[in-house]
């Protein structure tokens, strides 16, 4: 499909194989229509599906990232028990530092590998996608048709590695990575089953991801954005607004302190304003697909604490 600028379609044509060895003539559907033409087409179409999807997968800026929270849990998926492992909070501190509340005494982040971490968020790629159900698509677009989900569409959940605990939340079973940054953003990761096959079968599914055949070297990624408001505590609100009765050159030293309050919190409003449309945004752009992304990208942002923790250097003996 060729778009205009403006939206407009140009062109929507589904285009097959060559057409009987006639260089340059390829197979041509209309889509809705059954009909097949031989049209001789001058086009440098790429087939490949990294070329198509957008390379920025979350829309995330590192220097952004002001919390990262490891939840590490896997679900029995013939008992459908939670077992879960460890969970832990890390923060950034004003000077780029890092930390972990509630860590041993003899530890601390380090700091090396939760960069890595970042940088490997940042670049995160996919190399696939598979539509999610109808129904869960709609409950993640914040639809007011509530969850209908069939259990066709439940195995097609567990078949992802994905299962909903008896309480409604949606667990995965490889565990999560939350993501939270400064403008109130969390992101969600679920890690779930292995992906299977090459080729198409990788980047769109097909008979060998379903017969489950090939090499498993890539993994299942569900991701959804939310809001959270505590990001930004509410400012103290103007006691009054008198100053707009009179001219600044009669302002009170109060009236300074209440316009100072007002554009104080106008800010804040408007940051809690922004925040809530960008994570609507990315939410519903997650909405409809479960992606697939490399074991080596899987690698980088499935860690747990002895990933990013390490001990802390002996202090020197005393002289």
């Amino acid at each position: 499909t060729i778009k205009g600028e403006s939206g407009l379609v140009l062109a929507d044509l589904i285009i097959g194989k060559s057409y009987e060895d006639r260089e340059g003539f390829h197979l041509v559907r209309v889509p809705g229509q059954k009909r097949v033409y031989g049209a001789s087409l001058d086009l440098d179409l790429s087939t490949s599906f990294s070329d198509w999807i957008e390379a920025d997968l979350l829309k995330v800026e590192k220097e952004e990232i002001r919390s990262v929270v490891l939840k590490d849990y896997s679900i029995d998926e013939r008992t459908g028990r939670l077992d879960q492992r460890d969970e832990l909070a890390i923060l950034k501190g004003d000077d780029d530092s890092w930390s972990a509340p509630g860590i041993l005494e003899t530890q601390e982040v380090d700091k090396y590998k939760m960069n890595n971490l970042i940088k490997a968020l940042d670049e995160l790629a996919i190399v696939g996608v598979r539509p999610k159900p109808e129904g869960l698509t709609a409950s993640l677009q914040q639809s007011n048709q509530g969850i209908k989900l069939s259990t066709q569409d439940m195995l097609n959940l567990q078949g992802k590695g994905y299962y909903f605990a008896k309480d409604g939340r949606l667990l995965s079973n490889e565990g999560e990575l939350q993501v939270t940054t400064a403008k109130g953003v969390v992101y969600t990761l679920r890690f779930g089953e292995v992906a299977f096959g090459t080729g198409v079968a990788v980047s769109a599914g097909g008979a060998d991801e379903l017969e489950r055949k090939g090499p498993g070297e890539n993994r299942y990624l569900f991701i959804t954005a939310s809001f959270n408001a505590a990001v930004f505590p509410e400012p103290e609100l103007p006691a009054h607004t008198d100053y707009l009765e009179k001219p600044d050159s009669l302002w009170t030293a109060d009236d300074y302190r209440m316009k100072s309050l007002q554009v104080e919190h106008d800010n804040w409003q408007k940051n809690m304003g922004e925040g809530r449309v960008l994570s609507n945004e990315l939410n519903n752009r997650f909405a409809n697909w479960y992606y697939v992304i490399s074991a080596d990208s899987f690698d980088k942002v499935h860690l747990t604490r002895v990933d990013v923790l390490k001990d802390k250097p002996e202090p020197p003996p005393d002289q």
